[in-house]
């Protein structure tokens, strides 16, 4: 489904059951340099079939919606945290652990907003 090439970094998002790795902490401590942060304080996975467009609504806190687009073969993501600290959402193939997923991570740190790739 979508494909950028780079196995070494990137999760291929494709047809059928994938995971979502949601996580967010209530300070913000993410290093914008070397990509470390305090461990979470909440966390997850929830199984999930990409569709064309959809919102999965994880908990009264965290909120994420996408839609692809075939015609320009993208991906669109919104997420919206009620949080005071960072936030971060990933996909796999898999269940379990930061290993092998492929994140972004954000936040606003004295007013600046801030978001990362990062993979493990």
């Amino acid at each position: 489904m979508r494909d950028t090439g780079d196995t070494s970094q990137d999760v291929v998002i494709k047809t059928g059951p994938m995971y979502l790795i949601w996580a967010y902490h209530s300070t913000d401590d993410v290093d914008p340099n070397s990509g470390s942060f305090s461990k979470h304080s909440q966390r997850g996975a929830v199984p999930y079939t990409f569709i064309e467009y959809t919102m999965v609504k994880i908990n009264e806190n965290y909120r994420l919606y996408w839609k692809y687009d075939k015609a320009s073969d993208m991906f669109y993501f919104t997420v919206v945290v009620k949080t005071t600290g960072w936030v971060a959402f990933a996909v796999s193939n898999q269940r379990g652990g930061m290993k092998g997923y492929d994140a972004m991570i954000g936040g606003v740190r004295s007013g600046v907003g801030y978001i990362g790739d990062y993979s493990r």
